[in-house]
């Protein structure tokens, strides 16, 4: 019956999104500076006007990619953008996902969401975040009573919705982009922190930490939480000590400052690398950034790991920023992918 259930909320989800406008949606940023310059190395024309690749071995022999409507259908990017239908997809095809209820904007008092979160056996802590988003805005993590869960959910309902509450899962925070079945880069994005010197306050390495970040053309970290910040036995006034880390969110997210760091396909367990590709598929999608939680990407996601979220329009800057020396490898990487 429950799986009956899950099946009705996916045709019914399908049938919506099928309904709707047949506009196509770009996915990446073919108009990248370090995508330009890949086109040059491998004899690729970029027709901006028509969204078009083309290379040609001979005058009779040419391939052409129109990236509006060769990549994915916008059919393809609204499942994705809604994280309760990627879910409940990838739950029913045996890939761990968060245990997870949907929160309407007509039932969020807090007699109610004491009810789904018993009726839906859902243990804290807990995670919040709106259903479509991105780049960690609105994401609440850690949550562990509904006195803490209730005025968040009353703040972010007004501007979404639906918002999505599921349990927190634990471990490395890692995003993988696969395009046409794939695996084109693996990145680990640790917490943003920063590292006292014994004489500046924790708000000014903060600041220093963010204009570092800009000055090498990374973001800075735009969701600071005090309270996380406050575990650690530290305010924003406080100096810290001499090499001590202080993280300074709990949001893992390229776009709000954290760190990153290439992980090589030899060090990923085999079945991860088989259900990363059979993510990207289930939704129908040519091109996605997944996002994996795991204690060790080198362990197999049967034994431990869970997909949080994927990305259908994955930013390709996250991946060429992880090496600032080697900008073209990534875009190389798709161009061959592309005319393979």
């Amino acid at each position: 019956m429950k799986i009956f259930f899950y099946i009705l909320i996916v045709f019914i989800f399908l049938y919506y999104i099928f309904s709707r406008s047949n506009t196509l949606i770009e996915p990446l940023q073919f108009n990248n500076e370090s995508m330009g310059k890949s086109y040059l190395k491998h004899k690729i024309v970029h027709n901006r006007k028509d969204r078009e690749l083309t290379r040609c071995n001979s005058m009779k022999n040419c391939k052409t990619i129109n990236y509006r409507t060769q990549l994915n259908h916008p059919n393809s990017y609204y499942i994705a953008d809604d994280k309760i239908a990627t879910s409940r997809i990838l739950e029913l095809n045996n890939i761990p996902v968060p245990k997870s209820v949907v929160i309407g904007k007509k039932k969020t008092s807090k007699k109610h969401l004491q009810f789904l979160i018993k009726k839906i056996k859902l243990d804290y802590p807990l995670v919040l975040k709106p259903i479509s988003g991105t780049q960690g805005y609105g994401v609440h993590i850690n949550i562990t009573n509904i006195n803490e869960l209730y005025p968040i959910v009353k703040k972010l309902i007004v501007k979404n919705n639906f918002l999505i509450l599921e349990e927190q899962v634990y471990g490395e925070n890692y995003r993988i982009m696969v395009l046409d079945n794939t695996i084109i880069d693996v990145l680990k994005r640790p917490l943003p922190f920063v590292i006292g010197n014994g004489k500046s306050t924790l708000k000014a390495l903060i600041r220093k930490y963010n204009k570092r970040q800009e000055k090498v053309g990374n973001y800075p970290c735009h969701n600071v939480n005090n309270k996380y910040i406050k575990k650690q036995g530290y305010i924003l006034s406080d100096v810290i000590p001499k090499q001590k880390k202080v993280h300074i969110s709990n949001i893992a997210n390229y776009h709000n400052g954290s760190g990153l760091q290439r992980i090589a396909l030899s060090k990923i367990h085999p079945d991860n690398i088989k259900m990363f590709k059979k993510t990207n598929n289930l939704l129908g999608l040519t091109l996605s950034g997944i996002d994996y939680m795991s204690k060790d990407i080198a362990v197999s996601y049967k034994e431990h790991g869970h997909i949080i979220e994927v990305n259908s329009g994955p930013d390709i800057q996250m991946h060429i920023s992880a090496n600032k020396k080697k900008t073209l490898m990534i875009p190389n990487k798709i161009n061959s992918v592309l005319f393979n």
